[in-house]
C-alpha cells in the first residue's frame, strides 16, 4: 500500500478551537434533542456548518460533498460519514435551533466564549447592516414568529430583493457581545433602542463600566431620554438634524483655537488623516427635559470620500442651474441700460453664496420695430429702429478660496457624549473610541464575503433565521481567531509569517485562515496520520492560536467512545 497525502486546510484547527470555546456544547444544552434517535447532536451539525462557511467551500445544501474531501474521522469521529451532514440533516438543526430560539442560542454561546477568552467589553460598537435574499419567501409576513423578510433601505444597494437586517454590538476586537437577525424594515433607530434595552436588562452589573459606540442614528430625542433614565454612557455622532450641530461648527470655526488629536491609525501613512478637535458643552432639549451634552467639533485633513463626491455632484448641480438661469435672462429686453444692469446685479446678488463667478456686462443692441402702417415702404422711407439693452453673462471661473473652505467645512463632523470627565475621557480617547467603530464595519464586511453569503440558500423564514445566527457565530469564532493571533504576537513582539512569505504582527482572519494550506496530512499504510515536514508549515501559527498540530492526525472520539480526551 502506497503513502496518500492530502492539504488538510483548517478545518482540524477551526473544529478544535470551536470546541475549545464550548460552542457545541452550548448548543446540545440548549437545543432539544434525542439522543438515541440522532446520530449527531445539533451541536455537531452546526460545527460542520461552521467549519464549511469559514473554509468558503460551498452552501448548505452542499455541506456533505465539501465534506467528502475532508478527514471526517478526525474532525467527527470514525463512526461519521460525509453523508450525515446533508441538508435535510441540517435543515432539521436549524428547525430545532430555531424552536429554541437562535437568538438566545447565539447569545449563550458567544457569552461563554467570551468568558473562555477573557474578552473585555469596556467599550462596545453598535451597527446594522442589510443582508439581500433571493427567493419570494410568500410565508413570511409580520404575523410570522420568524423575521420579517421585506424590502427595506437596502445597504447592498438592491432594492429589488428581499432582505433581512444584522445588528451586531461588539468590543474594539470585533468579538460579539450581542446579535440580531431582525426584519428586513427595522429601522437603526429602532434597533439602537432595542439594544440599549437588552444591554440594561443583561448587563445591569457592567453599565458603569460600558461606553456604548453608535452611528448617529441612536442619536433621537427619545433615545437620549432612554440613555440618561438608564444611566448608560455613549459616544456618537450629532446628526444635522440637531441645530446644536451647524452652530458648534460655526463657533469652532470662528473662534479657533483647535486641539491636535494627530493621527489615530496603528500604522500610520503618508496620507493618514491628522485630526484636530475643539469641543463645547451644550444644552440640548429632548422630549422630557434639557441636559447638557459635551460635543466635539472634529476637524479632519482628508475629506471622505462620500462626502467628497457630494461637494462635487452639488458643484456640478448649481453650475448647471446658473447656466439655465442666465440663460433665461439673456433673453430678456430692457429698454434702458439701468434696468439691464440691474437685472445683472440682481442675479449676482441672490447667487453670490454659488461658488462660481458670474462674468459679462449689458450690451445695446438695435432692432427693426415694425411699421406703423401697412403696406410696402416707399422709396427712401427710413427703416424703424430702436435701442434695446440686453444682459449677456456667463457663468465664469469657480470661487476657490470658498471652495477650499467649504471643503475644509465639510470635513468636520461633531461627536456627542455624555462623558464629562476630562481626566478620564480626554478629547483623543473620546474620538479614538468612536474611531473604532470600524469593529463592527469590518465584522459586516467580513460575513458579506462570498463564503458566507453563499450560506444563505435556505427557503423557509425560519431556517433562514436559525443559519443567520450560525453565520454570526462563524464570525465570532472568525474574530478570536484573528485576535488570538494577534494577542500573541503583541505579546512576545514576534512577526508572524503569512502566504506570500510576508511577516506581520496585525494578521487578518483570511490570512490566518490561508496560511493553514500548507498542512499536509500523510496517511500511512497501517491508516495511521503524520504531518509532512515543510518550510511552509504554520508551525508558529500553531503556537499563536494555542492549537497542537496533534488535532490533523488523531481521530476525534466516536459518539459513543466515551468521554472526549483533553488536550495537553
Amino acid at each position: 500500500m502506497s503513502l496518500t497525502a492530502f492539504s488538510a486546510g483548517p478545518a482540524a484547527m477551526i473544529g478544535q478551537i470551536i470546541r475549545e470555546l464550548g460552542i457545541v456544547e452550548t448548543i446540545d444544552n440548549m437545543v432539544k434533542w434525542d439522543r438515541k434517535q440522532c446520530k449527531h447532536s445539533p451541536g455537531t451539525h452546526v460545527l460542520a456548518m461552521l467549519i464549511n462557511i469559514l473554509m468558503g467551500r460551498t452552501a448548505l445544501y452542499r455541506v456533505d460533498e465539501f465534506y467528502e474531501l475532508q478527514d471526517i474521522a478526525v474532525l467527527f469521529g470514525t463512526d461519521a460519514s460525509a453523508d450525515d451532514f446533508n441538508d435535510s440533516a441540517l435543515g432539521r438543526t436549524l428547525d430545532k435551533i430555531f424552536d429554541a430560539g437562535a437568538k438566545k442560542v447565539f447569545g449563550a454561546s458567544a457569552l461563554r466564549a467570551a468568558l473562555r477568552e477573557d474578552v473585555k467589553f469596556d467599550v462596545v460598537h453598535s451597527d446594522t447592516t442589510s443582508w439581500s435574499v433571493k427567493g419570494l419567501y410568500d410565508s413570511s409576513s409580520p404575523d410570522d414568529q420568524a423575521f420579517y423578510i421585506a424590502r427595506g433601505y437596502s445597504r447592498d444597494h438592491r432594492p429589488d430583493l428581499k432582505q433581512f437586517n444584522y445588528g451586531l454590538v461588539v468590543n474594539g476586537e470585533g468579538i460579539p457581545l450581542l446579535g440580531h437577525a431582525s426584519d428586513g424594515n427595522e429601522s437603526d433607530k429602532v434597533w439602537n433602542r432595542r439594544v440599549i434595552k437588552e444591554l440594561v436588562e443583561g448587563f445591569t452589573d457592567h453599565l458603569s463600566d460600558l461606553v456604548y459606540v453608535a452611528d448617529s442614528a441612536v442619536v433621537t430625542k427619545s433615545n437620549l431620554d432612554l440613555i440618561a433614565d438608564k444611566g448608560i454612557r455613549f459616544i456618537s455622532r450629532l446628526p444635522a438634524t440637531f441645530v446644536q450641530e451647524q452652530e458648534v461648527k460655526d463657533r469652532a470655526w470662528s473662534e479657533g483655537g483647535w486641539i491636535n488629536a494627530g493621527v489615530l491609525t496603528q500604522n500610520p501613512k503618508r496620507d493618514s488623516a491628522f485630526y484636530r478637535c475643539k469641543e463645547y458643552v451644550v444644552e440640548i432639549a429632548t422630549k422630557t427635559a434639557v441636559r447638557p451634552y459635551r460635543l466635539i467639533v472634529v476637524h479632519s485633513s482628508s475629506l471622505d470620500k462620500r462626502k467628497a463626491k457630494t461637494l462635487e455632484k452639488n458643484l456640478a448641480k448649481q453650475r448647471d442651474e446658473l447656466e439655465a438661469q442666465l440663460e433665461q435672462l439673456a433673453k430678456v429686453e430692457f429698454a434702458c441700460e439701468p434696468d439691464a444692469r440691474a437685472a445683472l446685479d440682481r442675479v449676482r446678488d441672490e447667487n453670490r453664496n454659488v461658488l462660481y463667478e458670474i462674468t459679462g456686462d449689458v450690451q445695446a443692441e438695435e432692432t427693426v420695430e415694425r411699421r406703423s402702417r401697412p403696406g410696402r415702404p416707399r422709396k427712401g422711407e427710413p427703416v424703424p429702429t430702436r435701442t434695446i439693452y440686453r444682459v449677456n453673462a456667463a457663468v465664469g471661473d469657480l470661487k476657490e478660496q470658498e471652495y477650499a473652505e467649504l471643503k475644509l467645512r465639510a470635513s468636520c463632523f461633531v461627536l456627542i457624549t455624555n462623558m464629562f470627565d476630562v481626566e478620564e475621557h480626554p478629547t483623543e480617547k473620546v474620538l479614538r473610541d468612536y474611531k473604532e467603530q470600524t469593529a463592527v464595519e469590518l465584522q459586516f464586511r467580513a460575513i458579506k464575503e462570498p463564503e458566507f453569503v453563499g450560506a444563505m440558500f435556505v427557503k423557509k423564514p425560519e431556517r433562514l433565521e436559525a443559519l443567520a445566527y450560525v453565520v454570526l457565530l462563524a464570525a465570532m469564532v472568525r474574530a478570536i481567531i484573528q485576535r488570538r493571533a494577534r494577542r500573541y504576537a503583541e505579546a512576545n513582539d514576534e512577526e508572524l509569517p503569512i502566504p506570500g512569505k510576508r511577516m506581520t504582527k496585525r494578521h487578518t482572519a483570511r490570512m490566518i485562515l490561508n496560511s493553514f494550506d500548507a498542512v499536509i496530512v500523510v496517511i500511512l499504510p497501517s491508516g495511521a496520520r503524520m504531518l509532512s515536514e515543510s518550510k511552509m508549515s504554520p508551525d508558529k501559527m500553531f503556537r499563536a492560536l494555542g492549537v497542537s498540530p496533534s488535532v490533523y492526525v488523531t481521530n476525534h472520539p466516536a459518539r459513543n467512545a466515551g468521554p472526549p480526551r483533553l488536550r495537553t
